[in-house]
Order: C-alpha cells, then structure tokens, then sequence
C-alpha cells in the first residue's frame, strides 16, 4: 500500500498544479468556492461534510499552489517511510487516506475514476491490517480480523464484476467475442509484438477463446 500511494503522490506533484492549480485547468479553489456558495454556510463542518479536504483550513486562495504541493510532498514522504521499514500502525495509513481524500475531493474530472476510490477504499481498509500505535509488525498470534478479509474480498468481487459489466454494456462487439479484432487492428502495441498479436488475430477461433474467458474470469471467479 506504501508503494501505491508512492506513485499516487508522485504523480499529483506532478500535475497537480497544472490541472488543479491557481491557473489550472480546474482551479482547486474555484471549485471550493462554488461548493461554498452552495452550502450557503461558513460552518467548517458543513463544508468538510460537502467536500471533504484539508485545504478548507488553509489559505487556498492565495497559497492553492503552495498546499496542494505541502499534502502531495507529506503523503510522499510517509509513503517512502513505510516502504522503506515496511512497517506502518494506524495513524500513518488514516492520515495518508485523508491526505489523499483532500486531494480526490477537490480533483473534479480528473480524479473521478474509478482507481481512484479504489485507492482510497483499499488504502481505509489497510488501516485495519496495521497495529494500533506500534510500528513493529503483527505477531503471527494475531491474525487480521476476517471481517477486513471479508471487506477486501468483497472489494474485488465489485471491482472485477464491474468490470465485466461495464464491457458488455460498453459495445456487442464483447457478446459477440469480436472486440479484440479492432484492438490488435487499432491498439498501440509494441512493434516487435505486432507480428504475434497479428497472427493470432488470423485465428478467430484464439480470440474467441480469449475473450470468453477473460468475461467469465470478471463474472465467476470473484465468486471462489
């Protein structure tokens, strides 16, 4: 999970202030004024309730640049620590979620995919695998709580069954097992690759094949 949100963080400091900056794409703090002047209140708790962030106890206004950078740079930093000792407890992995959350909930369109709630929902749960206060591991007589095992499974149950579902609502071509015809056609694939994609694509036979198993691995196996 520490490596997870090693590259999470890498990549915000490295766009964040160019899609959610001052001068941004969608400025951060354009959208927290709008959610403002939706709530139609100052209250701190109404506005943490509405979108949930950090930056409202800060001075978004003048300084967005500056603090969306200070929460990537603090995830970062935290991050490496626990990839570094392997080793974690329960206020590291909550405050990384709520630094990441600050980031997700003012991220508009360009985080509202799907991965992202991902992260955040595998990243809660971790909390849970992770001692209370220590940083030393888990004795082998304390196992994790089947119910957090329950959750993850649960997790990836939802995680593959959407993907299957999203596929067959997305276009026939997957109920008909031609969808991988237009992607080794169309998709960009490497050049020295191109030759075994192709020829594979010659056996419809193969493709079908590959296709109905990859729609019931997303459908059944998520049951075992």
């Amino acid at each position: 999970m520490g490596f997870i949100y090693v590259v999470a963080y890498l990549v915000s400091l490295h766009q964040n202030k160019e899609l959610l900056g001052k001068t941004g794409l969608l400025p951060a703090n354009t959208y927290l004024d709008n959610v403002r002047n939706h709530v139609g209140s100052s209250s701190a708790w109404s506005l943490i309730t509405t979108a949930p962030t950090l930056l409202w106890f800060v001075d978004y206004e003048n300084n967005l640049n500056f603090w969306l950078d200070v929460i990537a740079w603090t995830g970062l930093s935290i991050a490496l620590f626990m990839v570094v000792t392997g080793v974690g407890n329960w206020p590291l992995l909550l405050f990384q979620w709520i630094l990441y959350h600050s980031l997700v909930n003012v991220g508009q369109r360009w985080f509202s995919f799907g991965w992202e709630s991902q992260v955040l929902e595998t990243g809660f749960l971790t909390t849970f695998l992770c001692p209370m206060l220590s940083l030393s591991s888990l004795p082998k007589s304390t196992p994790p709580s089947r119910i957090i095992i329950f959750a993850y499974r649960w997790l990836i149950f939802r995680i593959m069954l959407g993907a299957g579902l999203i596929k067959i609502r997305g276009d026939k071509c997957w109920l008909d097992l031609t969808c991988m015809n237009y992607h080794y056609e169309v998709g960009t694939i490497k050049a020295n690759m191109l030759v075994t994609f192709y020829a594979m694509y010659q056996h419809t036979f193969l493709l079908s094949l590959l296709i109905s198993s990859e729609g019931t691995s997303y459908h059944l196996l998520p049951y075992n």
